[in-house]
């Protein structure tokens, strides 16, 4: 047989069991490509949406991004949540924040180099 490998017959008698075998894995493999394709796309899409979704909370997260570098300048650290109102003020009449580490004394001198 003197026949190319991309030839075929009209006549499915002629055709041996190997390139029918051939042909119906060929077929398989194009349904299965077409298959993974399709899944493929529909993966995409989510990642699309999920994107989407991720980048409608920007705002929001900056926004609470600033009030969390916001809470130290008033003494307080993210975990202590809200201070009672007869907590000692660590925050003087201008909204300075005073170092805990400060003396009495020393608070006194730096409001006098202040004035």
């Amino acid at each position: 047989m003197s026949n190319q490998s991309g030839t075929s017959f009209s006549n499915e008698d002629t055709r041996t069991y190997f390139e029918k075998q051939r042909d119906a894995l060929l077929a398989d493999i194009s349904m299965s490509m077409e298959n993974v394709l399709n899944n493929i796309n529909a993966l995409n899409r989510d990642l699309e949406g999920a994107f989407d979704v991720g980048k409608e909370f920007r705002n929001v997260s900056v926004l609470w991004s600033h009030f969390y570098q916001g809470l130290p300048n008033y003494g307080m650290s993210p975990d202590e949540g809200e201070q009672p109102e007869n907590a000692p003020a660590d925050v003087q009449e201008k909204d300075e924040v005073v170092p805990e580490s400060l003396t009495e004394g020393e608070e006194e001198l730096n409001r006098g180099d202040q004035a």
